[in-house]
């Protein structure tokens, strides 16, 4: 074909183009649509922040998300949760995007083979600063064989990490550590300000081969955090003559904070040095307080629930028992007369144990099994932060409550009998926003009894103690005040 035939032969294609296009439409055939966006799996599918964990490589991930926030790059997390959302306002599927660490949506069994990345587990590093939800699930035949550092499921629990409702049964934890280190199946360490509620080691084992360590079935040391309502049957060891080691049956070494509500009745074993060693704690100091809490004497061969314990450590109610006297109450009376605690932080008790029989040790109810707190009542109706007065008992409370925030400085039940079914939490105390309550208004105007009792009112405050919020009549009345 000659060369100056080749820009006819390039029109003549052009417009064959455009008539077949032309042809399309008139015909009424549908053009090519673009590609769908991909879809986005949902990983909060109850929208309460916390991301859901169904599987082990879904726990090995969040070592890649300490603060909890969903806002991972790493490949591994990718792969653990595919098609997520990452846009800020959707990350995870969270409302808003706002998410606060992880939970589990049921029981995972580590697996057996060795062959297996997560056989032995390596403890997540870091500080986790997060929420970690167990819902009541079990994490099941962890082993651990590490001696690198502070040693458990969690290396550390930073002062903004929360952990509730985790049970591990039988981990395998031994560690070649050296001294300083602390070593738990929960946590190595649980920073200031952190907190472990109603979590619990049952059966396994948890062994240090290293002079110096600090070692607890639950948690290796509490540096001033909060342990409350949890237990441990665990198996713990020193495997060396234990110069400055601190061993618990619960806790290595309570350097600070509180452990309450709780107990331990698993072998204890070590010897050797200035060996600190304890049925529930080896070693107490710097404050740190125990309340209410028990060691099977018989189970952990050691003659005190707690080793040793420093001029600088807390109150101590921590008591040596045997098996029978563990296992005789069948509900919160006696030695557990102080257990119905608690656990959830909106401030009523949640009934969180379930005492069996006369022959078993009290375990832990799952969340759902609980007591559920009361329907709470909005007391700020109109959230101006004022609360709502439409009695004379709720006006006469107002006396319990000088600066008008809704926390009683007394009386707390006569408050309570006024303001039934209150918000008691701080972020949403007595239904103020935010919390943030500031005094009190009339809804209704009153009058007070005319005879009998009641008929007298007593003034509000006292002479050293002044009403300093706000009363709000809104245009009502009080009639008959004498």
């Amino acid at each position: 074909m000659a060369t100056t035939a080749l820009p006819k032969l390039f029109a003549i294609i052009i417009l064959l183009a455009a008539i077949a296009g032309a042809a399309l439409l008139l015909s009424g055939a549908p053009a090519p649509s673009p590609a769908a966006a991909q879809s986005t799996t949902d990983y909060d599918r109850n929208d309460n922040g916390l991301i859901d964990i169904s599987s082990i490589a879904q726990l090995n991930a969040i070592r890649h998300d300490l603060n909890g926030n969903g806002d991972a790059t790493h490949a591994d997390y990718a792969a653990a949760f595919p098609n997520r959302a990452i846009a800020a306002s959707t990350r995870m599927g969270c409302p808003a995007g706002a998410c606060i660490g992880y939970e589990l949506t049921q029981n995972l069994t580590f697996p057996a083979n060795t062959s297996s990345p997560y056989n032995p587990w390596t403890p997540i590093a870091g500080s986790y600063n997060a929420a970690f939800d167990g819902n009541g699930y079990t994490l099941t035949n962890m082993r651990i064989s590490d001696n690198s550092g502070n040693t458990g499921l969690f290396r550390n629990l930073g002062g903004s990490g929360r952990i509730r409702d985790v049970g591990l049964i039988n981990p395998n934890v031994t560690t070649t550590a050296t001294a300083g280190y602390d070593i738990g199946a929960l946590v190595g360490r649980a920073a200031a300000n952190s907190r472990i509620d109603a979590s619990y080691v049952s059966g396994g084992s948890v062994v240090s081969a290293n002079q110096g360590t600090n070692v607890g079935a639950l948690a290796g040391a509490n540096w001033d955090a909060a342990i409350r309502a949890s237990y441990a049957t665990a198996r713990v060891r020193l495997s060396v003559p234990g110069l400055g080691a601190s061993i618990g049956g619960l806790v290595g070494w309570m350097r600070g904070g509180s452990l309450s509500a709780s107990y331990a009745a698993g072998p204890v074993l070590g010897s050797g040095g200035t060996l600190s060693i304890g049925g529930l704690v080896g070693y107490a100091s710097n404050g740190g307080s125990i309340s209410a809490s028990y060691c099977d004497q018989g189970v952990s061969t050691r003659p005190a629930c707690v080793g040793d314990t420093h001029s600088s450590a807390g109150a101590i109610t921590a008591v040596a028992t045997t098996t029978a006297a563990l296992q005789a109450p069948t509900g919160y009376t006696g030695i557990y007369a102080n257990w119905n605690i608690d656990v959830t932080g909106d401030l009523y008790t949640d009934n969180p144990w379930n005492f069996g029989t006369t022959t078993t040790y009290p375990t832990l109810k799952s969340p759902t099994q609980r007591t559920p707190a009361p329907t709470l009542v909005d007391h700020d109706a109109n959230d101006n932060g004022l609360i709502d007065v439409g009695s004379i008992e709720q006006l006469d409370a107002i006396r319990y409550d000088l600066n008008g925030d809704g926390s009683p400085e007394a009386s707390t039940s006569s408050y309570e009998t006024a303001f039934p079914s209150r918000h008691r939490a701080p972020a949403t105390l007595m239904g103020c926003p935010a919390g943030a309550c500031t005094g009190y208004e009339l809804t209704a105007s009153l009058t007070l009894p005319s005879v009998g009792a009641g008929s007298l009112w007593t003034p509000i405050g006292t002479f050293q103690n002044y009403f300093t919020a706000t009363l709000d009549g809104n245009g009502h009345t009080l009639t008959n005040l004498n």
